[in-house]
């Protein structure tokens, strides 16, 4: 409200405020996804003290019995750190990364490309899908193995139907060996017949 009326100064003042008596993680999370969905009007009016860019970027789910969280290292500007404390369910999807809201158009080309390593070697899935129910896949699911060294990965995919709310996601669970990721960027790549 506060914003609509142009009272900026207010506004943050309010925002501080509620992000220094909200300790509790889920309260914060649902301010950032409301901040997430409005960000357009929101983002430029928010002191850069307040929100990594990061975490605008990036949202982390994970089922009931697994703990994890997003670390975002102050020396890498593109990097994310998945710390993950516990992994209880012994499936891949059960801790997922995803970064939102972008398009695809059907039998489109498309490129992956990022960095990655793990505390020790272990593999995740790297995947392309829907943002929204029925949260199929739209054209990349892919197995890679990481090891302790940072590797640069490339993925081609053919975009298997048109959505403006896909999403890039990392399925990371099944173990307790956190993850490091950099420069994750998509880019176009050619048509095909």
């Amino acid at each position: 409200t506060l914003f609509a009326m142009g009272r900026k100064g207010a506004a943050d003042e309010q925002i501080q405020q509620a992000v220094e008596i909200t300790p509790l993680r889920h309260v914060r999370e649902g301010i950032l996804q409301w901040i997430k969905k409005e960000k357009r009007t929101v983002v430029a009016l928010l002191p850069s003290e307040l929100l990594d860019p990061r975490e605008l970027k990036w949202s982390l789910r994970f089922a009931k019995g697994n703990v994890a969280k997003l670390v975002f290292p102050p020396d890498d500007p593109d990097g994310v750190r998945i710390a993950i404390e516990k992994a209880e369910t012994k499936t891949s999807f059960d801790i997922q990364l995803n970064q939102p809201n972008l398009s695809v158009k059907s039998n489109q080309r498309y490129t992956l490309c990022f960095r990655a390593r793990a505390d020790s070697p272990r593999s995740i899935i790297v995947g392309f899908a829907k943002n929204h129910k029925p949260w199929t896949n739209l054209g990349l699911y892919s197995k890679i193995e990481l090891t302790s060294e940072w590797q640069s990965f490339k993925e081609d995919f053919t975009a298997t139907g048109s959505d403006n709310n896909g999403r890039i996601h990392f399925d990371i669970g099944e173990t307790n060996i956190s993850v490091d990721l950099s420069g994750v960027e998509m880019g176009l790549g050619s048509a095909t017949e």
